[in-house]
């Protein structure tokens, strides 16, 4: 087997897997890790 079998439903995994896709060069212009992740909520850093 070449790959795992994984839960599509599970949010975390599925941003690894894309996480992963733009580090390899997978995902051109980083447009799918973009549009995923745009709608997260961003952190806020107290400095």
């Amino acid at each position: 087997m070449d790959s795992a079998i994984i839960d599509p439903l599970d949010a975390k995994i599925m941003a690894t897997i894309r996480t992963a896709d733009m580090l390899l060069s997978h995902d051109d212009y980083c447009m799918n890790y973009l549009k995923r992740g745009s709608g997260r909520r961003h952190c806020k850093l107290n400095l």
